[in-house]
């Protein structure tokens, strides 16, 4: 894992008809991990040098939206958004 992401939230997710989705969450923890020694001393990834996790704290929302343009293309698209703040919690 380098980088791999977890997401913790608490929110809620308003669809339109399967095509649409908003989903918003006031309260969000992203932590971020490297696993790899050569990247976490290089400080990669927004994560201090020598540290392997990064906590974050803040809001997040999510926009996506899938549905068939023509016959056999579908269009599928997906924004995320994670505001935070780092937390004293590198590791």
């Amino acid at each position: 894992m380098a980088p791999g992401y977890t997401n913790l939230g608490l929110g809620f997710d308003y669809k339109i008809k399967d095509k649409f989705s908003l989903y918003l969450s006031p309260i969000n923890l992203r932590t971020t991990y490297v696993l790899s020694d050569s990247l976490a001393l290089a400080g990669e990834f927004g994560i201090p040098s020598g540290k392997k996790t990064l906590r974050r704290l803040g809001p997040s929302a999510m926009i996506s939206y899938k549905d068939e343009v023509l016959k056999n293309v579908t269009l599928d698209t997906e924004i995320r958004l994670v505001s935070g703040r780092a937390g004293r919690g590198c590791v």
